[in-house]
């Protein structure tokens, strides 16, 4: 599918086609970029367009949290992002950095366009910045409250919960006692403890 989002010169997209399933639209390289991903990348507006009828999922998130609109909004590409907040996409997607696709904006023209969206929809930035450091902490009394923490890890990288917070500086999580244990078979590893991590897995 990612090959087929670079049709190459002079190639056109048959809108007859029977749309592919969902799954081989957001298929991904080993970087989590989806088809759509590339698209953007490449300011490949007709791509963007026929993958989005087709069904692809706007707000899809790579192995950094970079969405499609991220990837718009770094590139400057006015004419993709427009498209893609007029299809549904998160203004306020957060990537793994912390930024928003208004933080990545180069140009003025892009900067303008996501101030204004983020106008209209009355998004608090600085909410959403702290959307996932407080859903995390609400999950983490949860766990704490029903007498048990999870030892769910990412499938790739392994990463835990603990992790997460440790990687992007979530002070308040990891004050809880209890949670500074979770899912740390090998705590006594120095190249496996989170502060060493932080800067791998993210």
């Amino acid at each position: 599918m990612l090959r087929a989002a670079d049709p190459g010169p002079g190639a056109e997209l048959d809108p007859a086609a029977p749309p592919p399933a969902r799954a081989v639209l957001d298929s991904t390289n080993a970087d989590g970029i989806s088809a759509l991903h590339q698209a953007c990348i490449d300011e490949n507006l007709e791509v963007v367009r026929f993958l989005v009828e087709q069904g692809a999922t706007v707000n899809q998130a790579d192995n950094e949290g970079w969405t499609p609109l991220h990837v718009a909004a770094s590139c400057g590409y006015l004419d993709i992002a427009r498209y893609l907040l007029s299809h549904g996409a998160n203004i306020a997607a957060v990537n793994s950095d912390g930024d928003l696709p208004l933080d990545l904006a180069e140009s003025d023209a892009m900067e303008g366009l996501l101030k204004a969206e983020i106008a209209r929809r009355g998004v608090d930035v600085e909410a959403a910045k702290r959307a996932e450091e407080e859903l995390l902490l609400h999950d983490t009394r949860c766990w704490l409250n029903g007498g048990a923490m999870p030892e769910a890890r990412h499938p790739r990288t392994g990463a835990s919960a603990l992790h997460v917070a440790a990687a992007k500086g979530y002070i308040e999580v990891m004050r809880f006692k209890e949670f500074s244990c979770l899912g740390l078979p090998s705590s006594c590893d120095y190249e496996s403890a989170p502060p060493h991590l932080a800067n791998s897995y993210f």
